[in-house]
């Protein structure tokens, strides 16, 4: 039995097989690069649940807590924030991707 378990953790650890038009977000400075399937709410979420952990606060696009750099892509907000950030930044609290997108997370 113990070959069956470890046989299933590494199959966790394999990286996801991504076909079709899948959006790909990557954040760069943690080595991670995860498929966007549209079941988390934001890339704050999306972040989290990758094992990262993004400095915020407010998870509404207030604050300005969770800005950070993108590399590459753009995002769309699901409501608009109340400062938007510069040009190459982003609130990953309150978007999503809009296309492959690479953050400096």
């Amino acid at each position: 039995m113990s070959d069956n378990k470890r046989t299933q953790d590494d199959a966790r650890d394999e990286p996801p097989i991504i076909s079709g038009d899948v959006l790909l977000v990557t954040f760069s400075s943690s080595g991670i690069q995860v498929p966007w399937l549209g079941n988390h709410e934001s890339l704050l979420e999306l972040a989290e649940a990758n094992g990262l952990s993004p400095d915020f606060s407010c998870r509404a696009g207030v604050c300005n807590t969770c800005e950070c750099s993108i590399s590459s892509g753009d995002v769309s907000y699901l409501d608009e924030p109340l400062s938007m950030p510069e040009d190459g930044r982003a609130l990953i609290c309150c978007s999503i991707p809009d296309g492959d997108i690479t953050l400096d997370l």
